[in-house]
């Protein structure tokens, strides 16, 4: 709980991104807004979190 305001950031900038990785960001807006609301951090150690999370920081890396 102790990030939810850059969670709520990032939310807001997902829709600025391309297609191409705005579905991915916006799953992991919603699995760690799902995370912050159950006080389950379980949540974000997953497989797909993992994965989505590599893959908008490999997309933030080339587009910085």
């Amino acid at each position: 709980k102790a990030h939810p305001n850059l969670v709520s950031q990032f939310a807001a900038d997902v829709a600025d991104l391309p297609g191409s990785i705005k579905s991915t960001a916006q799953s992991l807006v919603s699995t760690a807004q799902q995370a912050i609301a159950t006080n389950n951090a379980d949540l974000l150690s997953t497989n797909a979190v993992t994965t989505e999370s590599m893959d908008v920081s490999l997309y933030c890396g080339q587009n910085q």
